[in-house]
């Protein structure tokens, strides 16, 4: 697993007023910029059998720009900038720049629909992990009352390396639930289960959130079918500043193998 972003924020708000919603479902203005830096702890970044946990550093940049195409609709085109570097597991570190299009319908006052679109090159400290990858999804928020929030996702992933034996492609189904906790603070608790030749995790991905880049499958060929729980806490601070943290496990099992790896992080970042 390659810890290696947090996601900027939601595009869409429902009926409601700001503070009993979930931070990332507030209005964003029509241009947004943002950067982050923050670090964390990874039990098993190369989701290696035998694993060997390593401390890491991370950064984040992004541009966006939204388009209100009508009461009930928006679009959202945005560039990032996505790295880690890791104390003890050069091969995994990563620099990842990606594009991504985003559609918002609202349903009412209590059902959101995203439809998103991603594309990124990879360049990672072991070249043969190096190459590009996309992803779609299609996901769905439930406004179950003014504090909570239901989730669900599919999405479908996929992923090219110099070397083969590190790209493959899954499908991904995942449900969590989000709370508003006080003003200008919520949290996100998700499952995720992933199948196919390869695997790429997210730490809170039922809506947007961290991604992680796995380390390839088990065996060219090999089914892998992957678990991964998650928790992440976004707080907004004054002048447009935000922390988050979060922490994921996941257990990823094929080919004979089982491979299984926490991850915590912490951010602090800006955007406006």
């Amino acid at each position: 697993m390659i810890p290696t972003a947090v996601a900027a924020s939601l595009l869409v708000v429902l009926s409601a007023s700001p503070a009993d919603l979930p931070l990332e479902l507030e209005p964003i203005p029509s241009w947004e910029l943002g950067t982050a830096v923050g670090g964390g702890w990874d039990s098993n970044p190369l989701g290696a059998p035998s694993a060997a946990g390593s401390s890491f550093g991370s950064a984040r940049a992004w541009v966006a720009r939204r388009f209100e195409l009508s009461a009930t609709d928006e679009l959202r085109l945005e560039l990032r900038y996505d790295g880690v570097r890791f104390d003890s597991a050069g091969d995994a570190d990563l620099d990842r720049p990606e594009l991504g299009l985003e559609w918002d319908h609202a349903f009412g006052e209590r059902l959101l629909f995203r439809a998103l679109a991603r594309g990124a090159v990879r360049v990672q400290g072991d070249p043969a992990r190096s190459g590009w990858d996309a992803n779609g999804r299609a996901l769905l928020r439930i406004a179950l009352a003014e504090p909570v929030g239901l989730r669900l996702g599919l999405g479908w992933f996929h992923r090219e390396a110099d070397d083969a034996a590190y790209g493959g492609s899954s499908g991904r189904a995942d449900a969590g639930v989000d709370v508003a906790l006080w003003r200008r603070a919520s949290a996100v608790a998700g499952y995720a289960l992933e199948v196919g030749s390869d695997t790429v995790s997210s730490t809170s991905g039922t809506w947007s959130g961290r991604r992680m880049g796995g380390s390839g499958p088990a065996g060219l060929g090999t089914l892998v079918v992957r678990h991964t729980l998650s928790v992440d806490v976004l707080q907004a601070l004054p002048g447009g500043f935000f922390l988050q943290g979060g922490y994921g496990y996941g257990v990823e099992r094929g080919a004979g193998t089982s491979v299984e790896g926490h991850t915590v992080l912490l951010d602090v970042g800006w955007r406006r």
